[in-house]
């Protein structure tokens, strides 16, 4: 018979997530003797990671409410809303808080503002759009942007290089 011990569900994200997903790929093709060695540095990892929390508790009283289910709801809203025009009201409203809170919370936890999250995305949709062959203007604009000048200084900064330079570059 099975000990009735709570269960605990984790929500990693950021750069701890990245370190553990690196690691759980090399413990793959690590050899047999060393992947406890490596078991055991990932979860030290794992242990001293901020960007560890607890999303619930499988007890007879659940928390009442999840934080980490806030970003990941506001994630959600970004993700299938990111080529309309994206309200910073709304996903205060989604994340269950005051706009200027929201966005204390959301740069805070993401370590990037609401606005630079979006733009990013954007920006990363647009890039895929120029190596599949659109225009400059076509991927500006199919990829949310509503001015060409506003999506080149956004471009240029999230990439380091123009649309028309990044697009000449990759059909070499």
């Amino acid at each position: 018979m099975k000990p009735n011990l709570p269960q605990a569900v984790f929500y990693l994200s950021g750069e701890g997530c990245r370190q553990v997903d690196a690691l759980l790929g090399q413990l793959a093709n690590t050899p047999s003797p060393e992947r406890l060695s490596r078991l055991v540095v990932m979860l030290e990892q794992l242990s001293a990671s901020a960007d560890l929390c607890l999303l619930e508790r499988k007890t007879a009283s659940p928390l009442p409410f999840r934080l980490p289910d806030r970003l990941a709801a506001v994630h959600t809203y970004i993700e299938q809303n990111f080529l309309e025009p994206v309200s910073l009201a709304e996903a205060g409203r989604i994340a269950h808080m005051h706009t200027s809170a929201f966005c204390r919370y959301f740069k805070k936890r993401q370590g990037k503002t609401f606005i630079q999250v979006i733009s990013e995305k954007r920006i990363r949709y647009a890039c895929t759009r120029l190596l599949l062959g659109d225009s400059v203007t076509e991927a500006c604009f199919g990829s949310g942007f509503n001015s060409v000048s506003s999506f080149t200084k956004t471009f240029k900064k999230v990439t380091g290089t123009s649309p028309r330079a990044y697009k000449k570059l990759t059909h070499e």
